[in-house]
């Protein structure tokens, strides 16, 4: 963070890539590793249907890809909530009043 100095507009945007940048690489890092993992994960969430005989149907040809995919996302988002939640208090607290912050 910059302190409490006053910045111009470009001073935010920067300020505001860098707080995103923070937030999107862990993000993306585990959305890598949960779509590496998306097999176990995806069998751990699909045992109570399965016990159930209850099947998985997947209609059109990109369905297995896009749930892979969708899962290692979701497992990104979980995993990643308190630290992108983190950079966002970060960012934001420079602009709350002396009342809202708390350090």
């Amino acid at each position: 963070m910059t302190g409490e100095r006053e910045l111009t507009l470009t001073g935010h945007l920067g300020e505001l890539r860098r707080s995103l940048l923070w937030c999107a690489v862990p993000f993306l890092l585990t959305a890598a590793a949960g779509f590496a993992l998306s097999d176990r994960l995806l069998a751990w969430v699909f045992t109570p249907p399965r016990a159930l005989s209850l099947p998985l149907h997947l209609i059109h040809p990109g369905d297995g890809l896009m749930l892979r995919i969708r899962a290692g996302v979701l497992a990104a988002a979980v995993l990643t909530a308190p630290w992108t939640a983190r950079c966002l208090y970060r960012f934001a607290r420079p602009g709350l009043a002396a009342g809202e912050a708390r350090s």
